[in-house]
């Protein structure tokens, strides 16, 4: 996608409901909250390598229907979760896994109690089986993270590989020396989007002492309620992952991060970033900085990481989807 610059001179604002630029697919229609329908943009710097005419963007297919929905041909393509993967098989269709930069992970808000004490947020991070998450709510799909970033991203940092393993015992003994004799008590809120992860870190951080009743909420109030109002303490989320490094941590970490609930940041952290961003990214000192900075974040906010989050696509009649790690692109990806 390339905005056109001129707009930003002229009426920057309007680009937030009037496209302006160029990019694979013109769109030439589109209904709120059901399709957009778009066409091939000969004009596009890579057109050549777009072989889709046309192109139809509906939401997300329900997971009770998708298998089917592609299947009987009302979507060429369609993402699914990890429990949908072996039925998809089953019907026939291409399964696709893509590595992509999001993982999920849990929001804190450090103003709200219990997560205004440190201390009953270092025993959530130890008292988290994320292999049994994987296991149990991923299907085996994905890795085991601490940190926003996945393997091979420059922001990696490899001294953060098993920076809060599972250890049930010394989550328990934390909360004993800082004195909780009686369960600590919270709400937990889940959108609905994982709803085996959120049920089995329930279950998970009760054993250790952490009692946390579980407050469903639409999913379409989600942003608001956790990251505009922030008013909620612990949310099950994920991190979609920037191109940027810089960007990522700021969205997670920046004083006015949109995934920071507490709107609180460390001034070791940002005296980091601003090493990293007087760094050319081609300097050889740039990785080092910026790992720096992922340990100090990983080690300073209560955000929680989970697991990757790799795209899941099933495929009937198109070919195989570029395999990059943030959009979804279609140069070269043809029907038969």
């Amino acid at each position: 996608m390339v905005v056109n610059p001129a707009v930003f001179e002229k009426d920057a604002d309007s680009l937030a409901t009037q496209p302006a630029g160029s990019g694979p697919f013109e769109v030439t229609k589109y209904v709120q909250n059901d399709h957009a329908s778009a066409r091939k943009n000969p004009h596009f710097f890579l057109a050549g390598d777009i072989e889709v005419d046309t192109f139809e963007l509906y939401p997300q297919a329900d997971p009770a229907t998708v298998v089917a929905a592609v299947q009987s041909g009302q979507y060429n393509l369609a993402r699914l979760s990890g429990a949908q993967v072996q039925q998809a098989k089953d019907a026939g269709l291409e399964v696709q896994v893509i590595d992509s930069m999001a993982v999920h992970c849990l929001d804190v808000h450090a103003g709200k109690a219990p997560w205004n004490d440190p201390v009953v947020v270092e025993a959530l991070k130890y008292a988290i089986d994320r292999e049994k998450i994987k296991e149990v709510a991923a299907f085996g799909i994905g890795e085991v993270s601490y940190q926003p970033f996945p393997k091979g991203y420059v922001g990696y940092s490899a001294e953060l590989e098993d920076a809060y393993p599972y250890d049930p015992d010394k989550a328990r003994q934390l909360l004993a020396d800082a004195g909780y004799t009686e369960p600590v008590k919270g709400v937990f809120t889940s959108s609905g989007t994982a709803p085996a992860a959120v049920e089995l870190i329930q279950a998970q951080l009760k054993e250790v002492g952490i009692e946390l009743t579980i407050e469903n909420i639409p999913q379409t109030q989600h942003t608001q309620l956790v990251y505009i109002e922030r008013s909620k303490a612990l949310t099950y989320d994920y991190f979609a992952g920037r191109e940027s490094p810089v960007q990522a941590f700021q969205v997670l970490f920046g004083a006015e991060g949109l995934m920071n609930p507490g709107r609180k940041t460390d001034p070791k952290l940002e005296a980091q970033l601003k090493k990293v961003k007087e760094t050319p990214t081609d300097d050889p000192a740039y990785p080092q900085l910026l790992q720096e900075a992922t340990r100090l974040a990983v080690t300073s906010f209560p955000n929680t990481f989970l697991l990757t989050g790799p795209s899941i696509i099933a495929r009937k009649g198109v070919s195989t989807l570029p395999e990059l790690p943030s959009l979804r692109r279609f140069e070269g990806v043809s029907t038969s």
